[in-house]
């Protein structure tokens, strides 16, 4: 009979105490309805043009990463559902040729509508100069005789870059180039698709370079896992490079600014064809160094050296508002980005 009370009262306990469980909040507040509105409203404001950065802190753990990326990556597609303006219609294979239009601002051009074709491809591109184009597959086909504004010459300074940078780095800089014999300005461009698709995106590169440039007036905010918060170089004459490397947990950043050199001058329109760089450490600007387990082991510590210099040794906490602002500065639902590393270069002096 002892046994059988003793056996309903632990019973009893269990019960209560799931339902004690049943009845707390969950702890993972990217599902509270405070933390989803607070989100989305910032969403909403960054669509809007509002610059501002996410600064709630939001407990995350690292079991939790996965399905945290997926509630902020939700949250984005909604606010950009419900944001007013003229949609991109839904993108299909590129082979469908699938088109649309947009009816321009009357500010602009009264009853101007922009006609165009939109559609998908699965694999990440990326602008010059050719260190840029590290872990991603570029082709580049150009007729031998494509004489205007030195297309034909300057292929070949590219592919010349992209044989040396191969050599140097033969995982990283895989491409395609050729000059076309016999043929000018209009070539068949059939044969670049079949060799593209055989490389997929790795979104999660451990070692690149990236030299940041303006591109009539304006710069990106970012790549890969870094996000330019305060631009080292003084004026557009400059430019910066950013060189990663990520060993186990060990994390090193040069962050150098450029200076270009002319060595080459097309003597009929004046056009710049090659350069000579000179490199000098960036001592100002701001850099944020995101983080995943993609990338480096969250459990461990973490070091993260620049120019040189140790600038954060230890454990890098998650938190949900690095997943909120990684998303509304790259779009991207393979970027979300759960622990990030501010940088201060002015600091290192």
């Amino acid at each position: 009979m002892k046994r059988t009370l003793c056996t309903y009262a632990l019973l009893a306990g269990m019960a209560c105490s799931l339902a004690a469980q049943a009845a707390t909040p969950q702890k993972n507040q990217l599902l509270n309805e405070k933390s989803r509105t607070g989100i989305t409203a910032f969403f909403t404001a960054r669509l809007a043009g509002d610059e501002k950065t996410f600064d709630t802190s939001v407990r995350l753990k690292l079991k939790d990463v996965d399905a945290a990326r997926e509630a902020v990556w939700q949250l984005w597609k909604e606010a950009n559902e419900a944001y007013e303006e003229e949609k991109l219609p839904a993108p299909a294979p590129l082979s469908e040729q699938s088109a649309g239009h947009w009816n321009l601002p009357e500010e602009l051009e009264p009853n101007a509508v922009l006609n165009f074709y939109w559609g998908r491809k699965e694999a990440a591109g990326s602008p010059a100069p050719a260190e840029n184009l590290g872990n991603t597959a570029f082709s580049l086909r150009t007729g031998a005789e494509d004489k205007g504004f030195y297309r034909n010459r300057l292929t070949g300074y590219t592919a010349a870059a992209l044989d040396s940078l191969q050599r140097l780095y033969p995982d990283r800089y895989t491409h395609w180039i050729e000059l076309i014999p016999g043929r000018g300005h209009h070539i068949d461009y059939a044969p670049t698709t079949p060799w593209l698709k055989q490389y997929v995106r790795n979104p999660y590169p451990k070692h690149f370079v990236w030299e940041d440039f303006e591109m009539d007036g304006r710069y990106r905010k970012g790549f890969h896992n870094l996000q330019v918060d305060e631009r080292p170089n003084a004026d557009m004459q400059t430019r910066t490079r950013y060189e990663l490397d990520i060993e186990g947990n060990d994390i090193s950043l040069k962050v150098d600014e450029v200076t270009y050199h002319t060595t080459e001058t097309d003597p009929q329109w004046g056009i710049e064809l090659k350069f000579n760089k000179t490199y000098v450490p960036a001592c100002q600007g701001k850099v944020t160094v995101y983080l995943c387990p993609e990338l480096v082991d969250l459990s461990k510590s973490v070091t993260l050296t620049v120019n040189g210099h140790t600038v954060f040794k230890g454990r890098v906490k998650p938190d949900g508002k690095h997943l909120v602002n990684s998303c509304a500065t790259f779009f991207d639902p393979q970027r979300l980005y759960p622990a990030a590393i501010e940088v201060d270069l002015s600091a290192l002096k």
